[in-house]
């Protein structure tokens, strides 16, 4: 998970670097947009001895962009599988996030979010005598990531995403995410 971490960070950096003389014209448009995105994610160890194997995520959202600022409502689901116990834990989210973009001359504009909202964490287990569990709890989430210009409507998306919950099931839910997207732009 730290490579696939690492890889992201330094393909968007070179990206950056390569895209400096790119037309400003390309940038897109203010108004509506919709995305997906997937990746993968590594859920942190929890305070009840569980270890993590790298589990999956994704989501949808759709906002509005006014200059260098969007708004979103985003449904995202993380599932990473137990390390040899024989369960997972599954995360389900309704967030309200706000990005900053750092628009520039290049097809290439880093951003930064935050988001707050609902989420659902569910632990389950295949070990007899172990219960599985749910809870409803508030979940929050930092977002950095850079988006690539193909066109005015049409942008992919390479981003770092950390999700955390209020306590939930006697111990909070955290992970770490490397996200691939498309977002287009109405």
């Amino acid at each position: 998970m730290k490579n696939a971490l690492f890889a992201v960070t330094v393909l968007s950096a070179g990206f950056v670097a390569a895209a400096g003389s790119a037309s400003a014209d390309m940038l897109s448009r203010d108004g509506m947009y919709a995305t997906v995105k997937g990746g993968v994610t590594q859920a942190q160890d929890q305070s009840f001895n569980t270890d993590y194997d790298a589990g999956f995520t994704g989501g949808a959202a759709v906002g509005k962009q006014i200059g260098n600022y969007r708004a979103e409502v985003e449904g995202i689901y993380e599932e990473s599988d137990t390390d040899g116990a024989g369960g997972d834990t599954q995360f389900y989210g309704a967030m309200v996030n706000g990005y900053y973009d750092f628009k520039n001359a290049s097809l290439f504009t880093p951003y930064v979010g935050a988001g707050v909202g609902y989420g659902k964490v569910r632990y389950s287990s295949d070990v007899a005598g172990v219960n599985s569990t749910s809870e409803d709890t508030m979940a929050y989430q930092g977002i950095a990531g850079v988006g690539y210009e193909l066109n005015p409507c049409w942008t992919l998306t390479g981003e770092y995403r950390y999700v955390g919950t209020t306590k939930a099931a006697d111990t909070r839910y955290q992970s770490h995410s490397a996200l691939a997207g498309v977002r287009y732009s109405f």
